[in-house]
Parts: structure tokens; sequence; C-alpha cells
């Protein structure tokens, strides 16, 4: 540097008599690099503008490998198959993250694979804390700390927006899942077996079945669970922690329609207490008049409500369902047979 310098003067400093100078000193030719604007850094580069060139997924590869977390973990959160983590580490040239099991959550409000995922989502829209506190029903310290957990990285103060509750619940996630976490779950939250048990019993108990109004303690407690107006995603927690029954929000209010479990939209909580629970249950049922009946056609459960009339015999499912049309129509045939004899 000292020589360049002693052969420029400030009239002729340029990248062609920078390399003269070079050549000249050295007495050699050393040519410069071919230089371009697109080739310069921007003035606020930095390691994190990099990082977000990279697709969504490997980011959070990145940042969860980081924060130690095993394969599965990853597999679970990211939604992808523990062979496809491997290979994305690899990849991105990450030490191995530690081949270690899932352990089952033991706090009293675990957090969710679909609320961690929406936690991801929000944090990388720039959503602010306590718009996150808000959706998921937790408080803005748990949402730090659990980004924390995650490995996510901090955010620009003036980029943050706060959004509301029904805005981050529709909020889509970044990138596309492909892992089917149904069976993970249900092994992790299975019942638990003694240590005596043979492989054949832990197997038995690894995905917990639940037919629809014909388990009457799962229907018991689910409809509970409905009529105390706990959202679908803490209605789908509780159920694969009290019984391994795994459950997606859909899954949720479909069972809730078809049960005819009556809920009022405007006063859905996402707080689970459990006196709470039972106390708005009981007023819930006797507000509607609700009494559980038992459908004569298809020989489940349902709920009947004073309120709004209706069949004490058969279910909405059955009433309306095209696929029981020629039930339906027998069964009106030999009610008026009946009749005429």
């Amino acid at each position: 540097m000292i020589a360049v310098s002693r052969s420029l003067t400030s009239s002729d400093v340029s990248i062609v008599t920078v390399e003269a100078a070079l050549s000249q000193e050295f007495r050699q030719n050393l040519p410069l690099p071919n230089w371009s604007p697109s080739s310069l850094p921007a003035a606020n580069d930095s390691a994190a503008n990099v990082a977000v060139a990279k697709p969504v997924v490997d980011r959070l590869v990145i940042a969860m490998a980081g924060a130690d977390h095993s394969v599965a973990a990853l597999s679970l959160y990211l939604g992808l198959k523990e062979s496809e983590v491997r290979e994305r580490v690899a990849a991105l040239d990450l030490p191995a993250p530690a081949e270690k099991p899932l352990r089952r959550p033991v706090s009293a409000n675990p957090w969710s694979v679909e609320e961690v995922r929406r936690l991801i989502a929000l944090w990388l829209d720039n959503v602010s804390v306590t718009s996150i506190a808000a959706a998921l029903g937790r408080t803005p310290s748990s949402i730090r700390g659990k980004r924390r957990w995650l490995g996510l990285g901090a955010r620009v103060r003036k980029d943050l927006a706060d959004r509301p509750v029904a805005r981050c619940r529709a909020t889509k996630l970044p990138w596309k899942p492909t892992l089917d976490i149904k069976p993970i779950l249900c092994r992790l939250w299975a019942p638990r077996v003694g240590k005596g048990a043979g492989a054949a019993a832990r197997a038995a108990v690894s995905e917990v079945k639940w037919e629809l109004g014909r388990d009457a303690q799962k229907d018991d407690r689910f409809s509970t669970l409905g009529f105390a107006g706990l959202s679908a995603s803490i209605i789908a927690k509780r159920m694969l922690m009290e019984f391994g029954v795994y459950l997606t929000e859909g899954a949720v209010n479909s069972r809730m329609t078809r049960l005819q479990i009556a809920r009022d939209r405007f006063d859905i909580i996402d707080v689970f207490d459990e006196e709470a629970v039972q106390r708005r249950a009981a007023e819930a049922k006797r507000r509607v008049g609700a009494a559980l009946r038992q459908c004569a056609e298809l020989h489940r459960s349902f709920w009947w409500r004073r309120a709004l009339c209706g069949n004490r015999t058969t279910c909405r499912e059955f009433e309306t369902a095209k696929r029981y049309a020629p039930r339906r129509a027998e069964r009106s045939c030999g009610d008026i047979t009946a009749m005429a004899a």
C-alpha cells in the first residue's frame, strides 16, 4: 500500500493507473479483478442481509441448528423428513445436529407444533410481539423466550407492525411442510405403559383411535371443552395431551359440527383453566337446554338443544347429508306405512 500510494498523485487515481502503478512498482503484471457495481457490497450490507437471500427453510435450519436442536426437533417443527434435514445441514456446511429422540413436554401449557410454526411465520413477517402474543394466547415474555429457544434473530424495531388477531391467525407459513406429523405426535403423547410392558403393548397405544359418538369418555371431554368456548387449537392440544388423540383445527371444528355443540363465536377463549372450563360448559349447556341423545339411525351420540328444537331421535348429519338420502326416504316411507296402518 505504501509503494502504491507513493507512485500515485491525486490527479491520476483510477483503476487503470493503479494497475499501471503496481506493474511499475513490482516490475511485473499484476492484473486487478474485473470490478463492477454489482460486485461491490451495499453500504448497509451485513451477515443478516446475506442470510435473508437464502430460502426460508434453510434460514430456519441454520437458526434452529445453531440453537442446538436435534434432527428430530427440526424434522417435527419444519415438517421435513429427518433425511431431508440431514441433507440440508450438510449442504449448508453446518455442524451435525444431535441425534436424540423428542421428549414429551412437562409444562402445564406446552406449545403445539402449529403454535410454533405460527410464531415463526409471524416473527419473520415483522409482526409485533404484542400482536403475536394476542394471536397465540400467550404473554409477550413467553413469545420472546420461545423466539430465543428457536434461535430466531432479533428484528429492527422500526420495521415492526401491529396486526389484528384474525389476520395473524390467517397468516400462511412462508414454507410448505411436507411431513405428516400425526404419527410422531401420537407416539409422543400416547398413554404411558409400565416399564415391564413389552413392545407389542407399547405399539398398541402408539396411535389412539377415537370414533366420534361411540367413545363416551372422549365424547364427553370433547363436548365439555367445546361448550366452554375454547378455541379449536386449544381443544386439539388438550385432546392430544389427555388422550393421545391428534386432531387438526379443521378436524376439531368438523367434530363439533357433527356433535351439534352450540358455541358463541364472539366468546371464544384461548386460555385453559379447568375450573373455568367446567363452569362455562355448564352455563352454556343450561342456556341452550342441551341434552345428549343417541341417533336412532347412525347409532352415535349428539347434542339436542331445546332452544332450537329439532329432531330428538336423529342427528342433523343424518337429516342433511346427501349420502343418507336413500335411508331418509326409506324411513319416511316406513313412517307413512305405519300411519296408514
